[in-house]
């Protein structure tokens, strides 16, 4: 483990899933893994303190809380096939119970991942990328939340696809996709998604490809406003240097909700990779699209649902290793909604902003034992009532990998 991996590794690991996956891979295998990895276990247990751990009630109750965690790992590289596996398991305690929310202070995740790719001959590769979680907490890396609802929730993701290289230049990547969330709590609120895509892939030089492409996307919501899209896009997919990357795809989205009319938006989305020293790394996304399975929201006044939710979201995060013994990590989520065309509600129109920032740091005790530390703020600003808040977290702790 090169000096880079080894400082960050307590800071980094915890948090990632199965390769990835998530806006920061949207490429297609730009999140495999390039080696082994044996059955690797870390273990960690925090003390912290919320200032608003309800923050969609009218509760500005702040508490001390305990947290800990189980995770595995393991990788297998060979040249034909790669597994990328990882379970997680975690536990949140608030010392103070919510009284004016019915929310609960004793908080359980899990999360599986399970990443394969075989590759038949040199022409032709499947993939399969496959993540469920139960949590509490939204994870903007993946655009499928964009608040704190009270009550747990399970999501899930599987995308498969079929590669094939038809010449030296010439490529097919094939895929269909199922996605979608199911609340404990809140009814009308779950939702699925199947989308099928299909790109053309060209490659212009060996760093570059161009891509031409298209998916039709079915969404299901309980709410009752299914809908429709297709995506026409076409793109670039650029490597700057053997650590560096960028995509970019910009075209067309045509949606067409059952309960509405049929709605032509530009769509965007890029992800940029790079490895800027031997100590230095940084990711960065956007998306630009009409998120169809993002159309209902609560406030004060009730539920709020709309045939169209023109989403941007942003997304940026960096590592870096100061020395062998110590790591800052920090990152940053932006998401601007605007709401159009309300169906149910007496709110009206209107957009909603939030803004997520973490920072943090992780110092080496021992050959794999760490001491980490991190401060998160989140602040929402609303036009719909009852849904304005700032949130504050701190925590210590410490991690170990056997």
């Amino acid at each position: 483990m090169n000096f880079l991996k080894k400082s960050i590794f307590a800071g980094v690991l915890p948090c990632a899933v199965a390769s990835g996956q998530g806006l920061y891979s949207i490429a297609p295998n730009d999140d495999e893994a390039s080696s082994s990895l044996p059955l690797t276990y870390i273990v960690g247990a925090s003390l912290g303190y919320d200032d608003n751990p309800t923050p969609l009630t009218d509760s500005d109750e702040g508490s001390l809380y305990a947290s800990g965690f189980v995770q595995a790992n393991w990788t297998s590289v060979t040249p034909q096939t790669t597994w990328d596996v990882f379970a997680r398991l975690g536990v949140r305690y608030y010392f103070d119970d919510f009284e004016s929310s019915d929310a609960d202070s004793t908080n359980f995740d899990a999360r599986v991942g399970v990443n394969f790719t075989h590759r038949f001959s040199e022409r032709l590769r499947f993939s399969s990328r496959n993540l469920l979680a139960y949590e509490q907490e939204p994870d903007y890396d993946y655009g499928l939340s964009n608040d704190r609802r009270t009550g747990d929730y399970f999501r899930y993701s599987s995308d498969n696809s079929v590669g094939y290289r038809w010449s030296d230049r010439l490529g097919t990547q094939t895929g269909i996709q199922f996605s979608g969330v199911q609340y404990q709590d809140l009814d009308n609120s779950d939702y699925s998604q199947v989308a099928f895509r299909h790109d053309f892939r060209y490659r212009m030089s060996p760093a570059t490809v161009v891509t031409a492409g298209y998916k039709y996307a079915i969404v299901d919501l309980d709410s009752g406003n299914d809908s429709t899209s297709h995506y026409l896009t076409g793109g670039i997919e650029h490597r700057i240097s053997p650590e560096s990357a960028i995509v970019l795809r910009a075209g067309a989205q045509i949606t067409d909700p059952d309960n509405g009319d049929s709605r032509t938006r530009p769509f965007l989305e890029a992800a940029l990779k790079s490895s800027l020293t031997s100590q230095l790394s940084t990711n960065l996304f956007v998306r630009y699209s009409n998120e169809s399975w993002n159309q209902s929201l609560l406030s004060d006044n009730g539920r709020q649902t709309f045939e169209q939710s023109q989403t941007f979201r942003l997304g940026g995060k960096a590592t870096y290793a100061l020395n062998p013994q110590v790591s800052l990590f920090g990152g940053v989520n932006y998401i601007l909604t605007n709401y159009d065309d309300q169906i149910i509600g007496a709110d009206g129109d209107g957009s909603e902003s939030l803004l997520n920032l973490n920072v943090g740091g992780s110092y080496q005790l021992s050959s794999n034992l760490y001491l980490t530390g991190s401060y998160n703020f989140t602040t929402s600003i609303s036009d719909f009532d009852g849904r304005d808040y700032d949130r504050n977290r701190f925590q210590l702790g410490v991690q170990a990998t056997f």
